[in-house]
């Protein structure tokens, strides 16, 4: 859908004609869906010869001339937020002359448009940042905005000057001046503006860190209601310290040179003293309207009010920058007496397509030249919508049919789907070239109610188009709107084209044109295909190509040919020897510019080294690039993109494509940066059935993203690593940096590393919002263990929908603590519909001022996480389909010729065919989670990339005797995650990674199960150690998802083997969803008790509505060890030396061979046996003496028996002496006795 939008100008305040003409009246066109995936980036030079290079929210990127990053002066600066709400990228940007205007878009309640103007008259050197805030409500309103960014300096940024006299940066210093520890060399000396003496706004809040945390400068304002204000600054790069100091006190007196773009009288500028006009216009707000394409349009007019506060009277004029707007000329205004002027929606408007439009009317006072603008904003809403269901026709907006004259041609047909989304029903139709056919269901003709659709399949006519001659035919399929008249198109291009051949076993090179007469290198081909009308394929055989490559526009290169066929349907890349393009470390592999429609199918990649992209860059390309079925391994890079870079807006596509072992190799002393397998630099790439892996960089070793958003559907990110020899790396998937939100749908994120920065699986950061739908993420992990999932800071927002996050290190999710405790750097994850499971620590961790809390369970996640919902409660299995384990049976071996390890195994326990394993992920190494990528196999062994031993690898992990695992991600039928993902969510598709259909509601994680099952039982088993004397007893009985009817007490029974021939009973059932607890009554006895569930009421049924899948499930056995001493020995106190005296114990209910321990006073005696014999006692004998007795399970301790060994004297009759002991010995006596019966 292209629609043109004029780039508005709301502002109340007066410019001067000549800067005004360059503000408005440029026409921007409406970006087709790929390409506003992609936002502009505008580049201007200053007076002093210093770069601007703008973002799509307006931002200045890092100065420099190129994406490259010649300078760093920035880290993106010079941001805008209102209210804490960011001022998103946009694709209402345009460069009006000397000026980047960017919006309007609604920022935290109001409307708000900026404009960066930058001079290049020699000498001046700086960029004017001009905020304007519009509110179009009747009440004032307040914000509070915000200017802030990060700077190149990082942790060397020093406050070298300031308005104030001093190195400190405070609310009280209209200007600051910064630099790192270089003065006059590393990145320029910086100076910023923030508002000048006597303004009636001024920054109640700045922070200027010496660190990588953002800078900022706040205000309070308060704007008027219809009315629109405006704040100005200034920022200026400069050679050094002194020059920047000197800078900043230039601007802060505002000389005529600074306002060259500005009118004297310009009153609505807050920050600085500005007086204002004699004419006033209100409203100031914009005039809004909306109605439906073809018309009418509410409200269809407005009137503005033309006030007069001067002593004379003043002309005015008028003029509309569009044609659909009608106003008057002008007139004159007498002071105190109000004149009128009306704006207009005309009749042109009804022919504007569907879409949002810009427009302004600027009136001028003629008497002193200041001139207001007003913002007309038009609202066009369709009546019908087209969508295309095909990859590469929704990415480049164009369906692309490829052939030869006399055919075959290909692809055959592309599949759109038509919705109503008027309040009417509709009448419709399609009308297509005589290339094309149509048909749909429901049949064209029939009425489509409001929010009905019809799927339209749109086929070529093969007798048709094989019948036309030689050349590209571009059409439009029309998509009619018969009962108001209007409707859509989508564009569709029919290439008949010749080819030309190359082959690099040709004996004698030729001209290109047969296999006969092949080029024998693919740029050959390539610049002979250009040069043709139309130009023609390049056929390519098979073999090892050492060359590079520079793809002009409109080439297509088709490798994977045996040098035979004549069209492209003959070739079988599964078969044929592949076609590869080694660069052999003498450059960048394949390069596309600033070119469309040139693509690549068909080959594998290798061999490339470069700055940035080793591989293949695309660098300001058209949607219309692509790479399909294309391996792109073992590439290198010295920054950025050690396989694919993507640049300067570019979006390609990019399909069944594999980018393998590419790494980040710096040149000292730089370091590595973004992306091991494909980088993205102010671009947004789509990836399709990709697999991402093996890869190394030091901001995501899979994908690294700054100012990106790629989309990536149906693609396996796993095995990738972000290290760096010394110093952070982190996001061992994927880094989102600096406003970057990849889209990631029905991905597996596994396996993946992460050194020193966390982060196995995603790194986020600077104002970053990915969105990932249905992926499953396992078995991430970084080195210190703190998270192998995704962390997250300065002011990200991810979100989770539907996925998997399980077998993470450390903690699944962390919010880190806001830097610098600052409210814009608060950060958080929504997450929704997923499965948190078997992470090593926790499962969310939020961090808060001065405290870390951590939740687990999903249970736990939705009560206490902000925007958590609907998240498994628990933290269940999710219950893979499957996996291979084993132990390797040797050392791993590498060879570095070829870059691969062998590991092989005994058993034969992987499949038979060889290389049936090609293109899976194995984890090597079972004592940690990193995965590796195989590249062949065997019965008993399998191949994978890199250098992974221990011995020799970069970080290799992998040893003799190490187990391992091949891992199935697909789910069982009994899987917790079947059947309760949310289908509303954005993002969800109608296949999942394999392509199969998801069968509502949609599963969690990346595969959906075809043939869900009922709930099952994971596991019954006893709480606690052996029972030893309790009354009761609990069962914890787990299912594999939700249990909501059916079950019960009477579904278990008891089992018992023991002596009690009665079995114990089941006292209570408790819990919910997928844990219950079942209390047992132990009884008395030993033994081994069981408990069964046996399904025997009503059927025990999941949350999705399925039965239990087995009726009888056996559970674990717990242990009743009452082993009870029933006798007690029995002691003597009349014993005398050369007596005997025996001790025995009874003992009952012991469980399996008892043992005997007996004590004299707590030293061992005796044998192992229930009877203590002592014979010829001695004097020594006296004590206590006490049996344990020990089953297979406890120990019991007898009561303790004294033994008495005593010498009794005779005493004579006579000698009262004698009569007193025997009188003793007579008391003492009878006290035993009485212990002895009691």
């Amino acid at each position: 859908m292209l629609a043109k939008r004029i780039i508005p100008f709301s502002v109340s305040s007066p410019l001067c004609p000549a800067v005004l003409m360059l503000l408005m009246g440029m026409a921007l066109t409406l970006l087709s869906p790929a390409a506003a995936a992609a936002p502009p980036t505008f580049y201007l030079q200053d007076g002093n010869g210093y770069w601007w290079d703008f973002s799509a929210d307006g931002s200045v990127a890092d100065g420099s001339p190129t994406p490259l990053e010649s300078s760093d002066s920035f880290d993106g600066a010079m941001r805008l937020r209102v209210n804490g709400q960011l001022f998103a990228d946009t694709a209402s940007q345009a460069q009006d002359g000397r000026m980047i205007i960017t919006g309007p878009q609604t920022v935290g309640g109001v409307l708000v448009t900026r404009r960066a103007y930058v001079p290049d008259t020699p000498g001046q050197g700086w960029a004017c940042f001009l905020e304007y805030l519009e509110n179009p409500a009747p009440a004032p309103v307040n914000v509070t905005v915000q200017v802030t960014g990060n700077l190149g300096s990082d942790g060397a940024t020093t406050v070298t000057a300031s308005s104030s006299g001093d190195a400190v940066f405070t609310p009280a210093d209209r200007w600051v001046a910064s630099d790192d520890a270089n003065n006059g060399g590393g990145d320029p000396s910086l100076s910023f503006n923030y508002w000048g003496a006597g303004a009636p706004v001024t920054s109640t809040a700045v922070f200027l860190p010496a660190s990588q945390e953002n800078y900022y400068v706040e205000y309070p304002v308060t704007i008027p209601g219809e009315s629109t204000v405006i704040l100005m600054h200034f920022c200026a790069q400069n050679p050094n310290d002194a020059a920047a100091a000197a800078t900043a006190a230039y601007l802060d007196g505002l000389p005529p040179a600074t306002l060259v773009g500005l009118n004297a009288a310009y009153g609505s500028v807050i920050n600085w003293n500005v007086p204002p006009d004699s004419l006033e216009i209100t409203p100031s707000g914009a005039f809004v309207s909306e109605g439906r394409h073809g018309g009418p349009f509410t409200p269809v007019s407005r009137t503005q009010t033309l006030s007069n506060s001067g002593a004379a009277p003043l002309d005015w004029s008028a003029t509309a920058s569009e044609p659909w707007l009608t106003v008057p000329a002008g007139g004159t205004v007498d002071p105190g007496v109000p004149a009128t002027a009306d704006i207009t929606i005309n009749a042109l408007a009804n022919d504007l397509a569907p879409g949002e439009y810009q427009a302004s009317v600027t009136f001028t006072n003629t008497t002193s030249g200041a001139m207001f603008v007003r913002n007309v904003r038009l609202m066009v809403t369709p009546r019908l919508s087209v969508a295309a269901d095909d990859f590469y026709v929704s990415g480049s907006g164009v369906f692309v049919v490829r052939g030869r004259p006399g055919g075959p041609v290909a692809p055959l047909q592309a599949v759109y789907t038509l919705t109503n989304v008027d309040d009417q029903p509709m009448d419709w139709s399609v009308t297509t070239p005589p290339w094309l056919d149509a048909s749909a269901v429901p049949a064209p003709g029939t009425p489509l109610a409001p929010g009905a659709t019809a799927q339209i399949t749109v086929s070529v006519n093969v007798a048709v188009a094989e019948g036309m001659t030689l050349g590209d035919y571009p059409a439009t399929i029309d998509f009619n709107n018969d009962t108001i008249g209007n409707g859509t198109s989508v564009n569709a291009l029919l290439l008949l084209r010749d080819a030309v051949y190359v082959n690099a076993a040709v004996a004698s090179p030729g001209d290109g044109s047969s296999w006969a007469a092949a080029f024998d290198k693919i740029q050959d081909g390539i610049d002979a295909a250009v040069l043709a009308t139309p130009p023609l394929w390049v056929f390519v055989a098979g073999g090892n190509y050492t060359e590079t490559l520079n793809m002009p526009a409109n080439v297509e290169v088709f490798g994977g040919f045996l040098g035979t066929e004549s069209n492209a349907a003959e070739r079988n890349l599964a078969a044929n020897p592949p076609t590869v393009i080694n660069a052999n470390n003498a450059g960048r592999a394949v390069t596309f510019g600033a070119v469309d429609n040139a693509g690549l199918d068909g080959v594998t990649v290798t061999g490339g080294k470069a700055g940035s992209g080793g591989g293949v860059q695309f660098d300001g390309s058209g949607p219309g690039c692509y790479l399909d079925n294309v391996t792109v391994r073992e590439n290198t890079a010295e920054y950025r993109g050690g396989g694919v870079y993507c640049l300067n807006g570019t979006a390609p596509s990019l399909r069944a494509c594999n980018i393998l072992g590419n790494r980040i190799v710096p040149v000292p002393p730089a370091a590595p940066d973004f992306g091991g397998g494909i980088a993205c630099q102010e671009s947004s790439p789509r990836l399709l059935d990709c697999v991402i892996a093996a890869n190394d960089g030091r901001f995501g070793g899979g994908v690294g993203c700054v100012l990106s958003s790629p989309i990536l559907t149906n693609c396996v990110i796993s095995a990738n690593s972000a290290t760096i020899p010394a110093g952070g790396a982190g996001g061992g998937g994927i880094f989102a940096h600096n406003n970057s939100s990849p889209i990631l749908t029905n991905c597996l994120i596994t396996g993946n590393y992460a050194h020193d920065w966390n982060a196995g699986t995603l790194f986020c950061q600077g104002n970053s919002k990915p969105v990932l739908t249905n992926c499953t993420i396992s078995g991430n992990s970084s080195n210190d263990g703190r998270s192998g999932g995704i962390v997250v800071n300065t002011g990200s927002n991810p979100t989770l929908v539907n996925c998997i996050l399980d077998g993470l290190s450390g903690t699944a999710v962390i919010e880190e603590w806001p830097t610098g405790g600052l409210p814009q750097n608060e950060s958080d994850v929504f997450v929704a519909n997923s499965l948190f499971a078997n992470n090593a620590v926790a499962d969310f961790l939020d961090w808060g001022a001065g405290s870390q809390t951590t939740y687990t369970g999903g249970d736990a996640v939705n009560a206490n996480v902000d925007g958590a919902s609907g998240n498994v409660p628990g933290g269940p299995d999710p219950r893979y389909a499957g996996k291979i384990t084993g132990l390797w049976s040797a050392a791993p071996a590498y060879s570095s010729g070829t870059n691969r390890t062998t590991l092989v195994t005994t058993g034969n326990p992987f499949p038979a065919t060889p290389g049936a394993l090609r293109g899976r992920v194995i984890n090597p190494n079972t004592a940690q989670s990193r995965q590796a990528y195989i590249m062949d196999s065997t019965a008993n062994s399998v191949t994978v990339i890199g250098d992974i031993t221990a011995a020799t690898g970069f970080l290799g992990f992998v040893h003799n005797g190490d187990g391992f695992m091949l891992p199935d991600y697909r789910l069982d039928g009994a899987s917790p995650c079947v059947n309760v993902g949310d289908d509303a969510a954005p993002t969800v598709t109608a296949t999942d990674l394999l392509g199969q259909p998801r069968v509502g509601p949609a599963d969690l994680g990346a595969y959906e199960c075809q043939t869900p099952g009922g709930v099952a039982v994971v596991s019954i088993t006893p709480l606690g150690d052996p029972v030893t004397g309790a009354s009761t007893l609990t069962f914890e009985v787990l299912f594999s998802r939700f249990v909501t009817g059916g079950l019960s007490a009477a579904d278990f029974v008891v089992r018992f083997a023991g002596l009690d021939k009665t079995p114990p009973s089941v006292l209570s059932l408790s819990g919910s969803g997928y844990r219950w607890t079942v209390t047992v009554n132990s009884g008395n006895e030993s033994g081994q008790l069981s408990l069964d569930l046996v399904d025997s009421g009503a059927p025990i049924t999941d949350i999705i509505g399925l039965n239990l899948t087995e009726e009888f499930i056996s559970g674990g056995t717990q242990t009743l060890a009452f082993l009870k001493i029933s006798r007690h020995p029995v002691g003597s106190s009349k014993k005398q030396p050369g007596d005997a005296h025996t001790f025995s114990v009874i003992a009952q209910n012991g469980i399996g061979t008892l043992h005997y321990r007996w004590t004299h006073n707590g030293v061992p005696r005796g044998d192992d046996s229930p009877v203590l014999a002592l014979t010829n006692l001695a004097l020594g004998d006296t004590g206590s003496y006490v049996c344990e007795v020990t089953d297979d399970y406890i120990t019991v301790a007898s009561n303790p028996a004294v033994l008495v060994v005593s010498v009794v004297s005779r005493v004579p009759v006579a000698g009262g002496m004698g009569l007193a002991l025997l009188a003793a010995l007579c008391a003492g006596a009878g006290a035993l006795r009485l212990r002895k019966k009691g």
